[in-house]
């Protein structure tokens, strides 16, 4: 379980909460052939919005155009009022960090070293990382549970040891937008649990918005405000998610018998696969 302690400081002020700073008007792209059609939404500080659908729905093409590096076709995306598309690199790095599926290393360095490269936004020319930014990072690795790997190397890392890293490195960007694409990916049962409470409580104190693409529906429903359902590029539905995972729904998007109730224990929506697919259960 990721421990709740130690965590980093924000360099600025967080917005108050509720406040809108995500917006999305209409956005869509082409890419070869895949098409994502226009999309359309909003999210506000202190917000966790996750977008689910299934494979090849287009849910990590729509987290690289709010990331800035994939620019659209149609539609814009701003943050906090400003163009996404038109922020400088650097000035996005400092608002918006991003924790992928890959992230490649182009030389060996260990952990403590792949974090301050998260610093780097923050640093004016040749400038090197201070002791600010070291305890920072240091806090980072904390939240995480990835301190005891700080003198490792990045190569020798399981790929759930990994992805905490890659998760301490994003949060030492203090950034105000996180965009997460499926970080519980590797991880055990009680280490998802784990990083999602802690993803959920700093985008409450810090008026965080957090922005993830997930499989995981029951997840998405337990901690996500709201939903945004995708199929072949096509936005179907977003809202909260015990409006937007309706059994009829993912029936015809997964094409699988599901069953949809309520969790007992903490009233979120909770999606069952049954066995076998409704033909099969029908002949």
């Amino acid at each position: 379980m990721i421990s709740s302690h130690s965590q980093p400081r924000m360099d600025a002020q967080p917005p108050a909460a509720g406040v809108s700073c995500l917006e999305l008007h209409d956005v869509g792209v082409k890419v070869g052939k895949f098409q994502l059609h226009p999309v359309s939404f909003s999210m506000r500080t202190s917000e966790v919005t996750a977008i689910v659908g299934p494979n090849g729905s287009g849910k990590s093409t729509l987290l690289k155009l709010v990331s800035g590096t994939l620019r659209p076709t149609s539609g814009w995306a701003r943050w906090n009022g400003v163009d996404i598309h038109r922020m400088r690199h650097r000035e996005r790095a400092r608002q918006i960090a991003v924790v992928a599926q890959e992230s490649s290393l182009h030389f060996p360095m260990t952990v403590l070293e792949y974090c301050l490269l998260a610093r780097h936004p923050f640093l004016d020319g040749l400038q090197l990382a201070s002791h600010e930014d070291l305890t920072i990072v240091r806090r980072s690795l904390e939240m995480t549970e990835a301190s005891v790997f700080e003198r490792r190397w990045m190569n020798e890392l399981s790929g759930g040891e990994r992805q905490r890293v890659i998760l301490a490195r994003a949060l030492a960007q203090t950034p105000g937008l996180l965009l997460l694409d499926e970080p519980t990916l590797n991880l055990d049962v009680a280490f998802q649990m784990g990083l999602l409470e802690l993803v959920e409580r700093l985008a409450r104190e810090h008026g965080m918005a957090v922005l993830m693409v997930t499989h995981e529906l029951n997840l998405a429903a337990e901690f996500a405000d709201h939903i945004l359902l995708l199929n072949a590029g096509v936005p179907l539905a977003v809202g909260p998610p015990a409006e937007v995972l309706t059994e009829e729904r993912l029936r015809k998007v997964f094409d699988s018998d599901l069953l949809v109730d309520l969790n007992p224990i903490s009233g979120a929506a909770r999606v069952t696969l049954l066995r076998g697919k409704r033909s099969e259960i029908n002949e």
